[in-house]
């Protein structure tokens, strides 16, 4: 994602791990959901209907804290920091990334950008595939940045920085 003036909205999703009946909504009837009198939202579901209170969603202000697991270069380790490259050609290199997130892991999503490379931020939504390669790298200097972004949008304000390779 490219940082801009703009708000990224950031959905909530729930499921049966969060207590709903399930999470397929029926939909068949309308309308597909009911407000209460008292503000909580009533949806059915095709296992019955699911209440869910808006005011009891709490704010969850830790960020995920994003780790590189490893870094290959043409499929061999190299320790993690500050290292030179004279010669790209032909190599491949690939990095392995997570996040700690207690809260809700299976929701992390991950952003990354390889400086003098890529354009901007590319995003990896709802994947378990936390690794990046890239391929016949012309000669010069590269910044790789990786950052994750929690189930409720917060996003480490300190990217991991693996700065030039």
């Amino acid at each position: 994602m490219i940082e801009d003036e703009s708000f990224p909205a950031y959905p909530l999703c729930f499921d049966e791990n969060n207590g709903m009946p399930s999470r397929q909504c029926s939909g068949h009837v309308y309308p597909s959901v009911w407000i209460s009198g008292d503000g909580k939202l009533l949806y059915p579901t095709i296992r019955g209907v699911s209440v869910f209170n808006p005011r009891s969603v709490q704010s969850d202000s830790t960020y995920p804290q994003i780790i590189l697991e490893k870094f290959l270069v043409d499929k061999n380790p190299v320790s993690i920091g500050k290292i030179h490259i004279d010669n790209f050609s032909g190599n491949i290199f690939d990095f392995y990334f997570t996040a700690i997130d207690f809260s809700a892991p299976e929701d992390l999503r991950f952003e990354y950008m390889l400086k003098g490379q890529d354009s901007g931020f590319t995003q990896i939504r709802y994947s378990l595939d936390r690794h990046v390669s890239y391929h016949l790298l012309p000669a010069g200097h590269y910044r790789f940045s990786a950052n994750a972004v929690s189930s409720r949008g917060l996003k480490n304000r300190n990217p991991f920085l693996f700065s030039d390779i």
